[in-house]
């Protein structure tokens, strides 16, 4: 639901680049706003998580994005979409931390990231279900029904939600820790042996949300200018593409249970350079469309991996806040990087500036995850964990 949301925006932006006369500078801000507000949502939705419920916040904020994306849709200028996607931002933030979370305490480890792939397989499929909105929708009705669509994710939780009930072993954890009255959860995550390990999964998260913010934001952006697509072709492209991302999550997942979670993350950033490169300098229209499967499944097929990865490093009391932290701070290069990229398309090809910052970050990721030395460890979902220094 989330993804579906910010591929909508994606789609959006080349029609509103000639509609309001924007410059790809004030496009990027746009994404810049969405991408600040998910890292503030994903924060504060992390610490709340751990206080109130993953369940009860999860139910929230998805309530919350829903009727802000329908709200964009009354938009009248560059400004006010800016905002209103900040606040579409504060719930889209919180959503991914807590459901990672979550899954960490309903999966034993030896099936913990085929499930979290599984789960995170849905943004492949969101971003596809975007895609052929757009294909539908844009041409005859324009972007602003795109949005008001938007609103769909609100009742579907709502449909789902009575079912979903919070783990018993958060329950547990959460009674004990406000009997003891701990330390705020967010100081504890550099306390306690806990700092390293949270500077290193921030600066992981930083590097590859980055490289995947600076390609997803200006994909369709980019079919549309430098290989003169139409919208409604650009969306076959990006619907192709993800079929190929759903299938790499499940590898992915796959490889990360069989052998670990450190080599299943270098040998997606590694492969991730080559793909990226190969799709931004493809001239041939049959070939990019083949390519498009390959360079899914690559980019995105290893992303579950960070909600097996992230949920171990933390004990179930600091579990959503730590999950919501280290990601969220990740948010700061997915803030960043669509910005930079769309400032420098002023001067060169957004091909080139998509290239050169992707590389670049996908190169820093590779060193982070070498740094780590430790694999996490964590519990079955039946008894606690051990923290094991890294």
């Amino acid at each position: 639901m989330d993804s579906m949301d910010a591929m909508l925006l994606a789609l959006v932006i080349p029609l509103l680049l000639t509609q309001w006369n924007m410059s790809t500078g004030e496009a990027g801000l746009i994404s810049f706003a969405t991408l600040v507000g998910m890292m503030v949502g994903g924060i504060g939705c992390g610490i709340l998580g751990d206080y109130f419920g993953r369940v009860r916040m999860l139910t929230f904020t998805v309530i919350f994005f829903s009727i802000f994306t329908g709200i964009s849709a009354f938009a009248q200028d560059p400004v006010q979409l800016g905002i209103f996607r900040f606040f579409v931002g504060l719930g889209l933030g919180g959503e991914w931390g807590l459901g990672a979370s979550l899954i960490s305490e309903y999966w034993p480890k030896r099936h913990r990231a085929k499930a979290t792939s599984f789960v995170h397989s849905g943004y492949p499929v969101g971003y596809a279900i975007a895609s052929l909105l757009g294909f539908l929708i844009l041409p005859a009705f324009g972007w602003r029904v795109l949005f008001l669509i938007g609103i769909l994710p609100a009742f579907i939780i709502l449909m789902f939600r009575r079912g979903l009930k919070e783990p018993p072993n958060w329950k547990e954890k959460t009674k004990k820790v406000k009997e003891e009255k701990s330390t705020f959860t967010l100081l504890m995550l550099f306390k306690d042996g806990y700092a390293k390990r949270t500077i290193l999964a921030s600066l992981l998260l930083l590097f590859n949300l980055g490289a995947y913010w600076a390609a997803s934001s200006w994909i369709p952006t980019f079919l549309v200018k430098s290989h003169n697509l139409s919208l409604g072709m650009a969306s076959w492209f990006l619907i192709v593409l993800n079929i190929g991302a759903v299938f790499g999550h499940q590898v992915g997942g796959y490889l990360s249970d069989k052998y670990s979670r450190k080599f299943t993350l270098l040998l997606g950033q590694s492969l991730s350079i080559v793909l990226i490169i190969a799709y931004m300098l493809i001239q041939n229209i049959t070939f990019l469309f083949l390519v498009g499967i390959i360079f899914g499944f690559v980019i995105y097929g290893y992303w579950g991996t960070f909600g097996a990865y992230l949920g171990e490093l933390y004990p179930t009391h600091l579990r959503s806040t730590g999950v919501g932290l280290t990601f969220n701070i990740g948010r700061i290069g997915g803030a960043l990087t669509p910005t930079i990229v769309g400032f420098m398309a002023e001067h060169m090809q957004l091909s080139g500036a998509v290239l050169i910052f992707g590389s670049i970050c996908y190169v820093f990721g590779i060193i982070v995850t070498i740094l780590n030395k430790t694999e996490q460890v964590t519990s079955e979902y039946s008894h606690d964990e051990s923290v094991m220094d890294m």
